[in-house]
């Protein structure tokens, strides 16, 4: 996610306190990364995960070892003390965050299951992503009143799909080992 997509955020989320200013910096970064992410994962995964913000923020440092040792690696795999280093370290840092991982997802109401959109939903939330966007940085109404009507069209969308669903007739007969249900 390039700068300018997360820098309303980071505003936001800016602190006088260098600790503090870039622990905001990870939650922006994250929060826009998961922003831009959310249609596809929608579509692809039909989950969304609810505790990305807090497992981001110990997940990302571990992921950066790795990125680096294993790119170390690459450069220094041929100097002996080196790069068994640089191994032992990217097997530890990936251990750690495999356990991160686990930990997160393991956790009580980790997802959200079963949200099926389709593409053309998909394409929608990206314009208003895209819309609301647009509005933040350059504060023209247009842009929020296209934003709006593509949260109606979503809304329309959903509501003829549910009224579709509860329309729908249909007898189903499932035969089982003891019997048939």
């Amino acid at each position: 996610v390039s700068q300018s997509r997360y820098k309303p955020l980071k505003l936001i989320l800016s602190h006088p306190n260098p600790v503090l200013a870039h622990l905001g910096s990870v939650c922006s970064v994250s929060i826009a990364a998961q922003l831009f992410t959310l249609p596809v994962s929608l579509y692809y995964f039909q989950q969304f995960p609810n505790y990305f913000l807090p497992a981001n923020l110990v997940i990302i440092p571990v992921s950066a070892v790795v990125l680096y040792s294993g790119l170390s690696i690459l450069i220094f795999h041929s100097i002996p003390f080196i790069g068994d280093l640089n191994i032992l370290i990217l097997k530890n840092s990936l251990r750690i965050m495999n356990l991160l991982v686990d930990f997160f997802s393991d956790l009580p109401f980790a997802v959200i299951d079963n949200i099926g959109i389709d593409f053309y939903e998909m394409t929608i939330i990206y314009a208003l992503i895209t819309g609301l966007l647009i509005f933040f940085q350059n504060n023209k109404p247009i842009f929020l009143k296209a934003t709006m009507y593509f949260t109606c069209v979503i809304f329309t969308q959903a509501i003829i799909s549910n009224f579709h669903q509860n329309n729908q007739r249909r007898w189903e007969i499932l035969e089982t080992t003891k019997g048939t249900a």
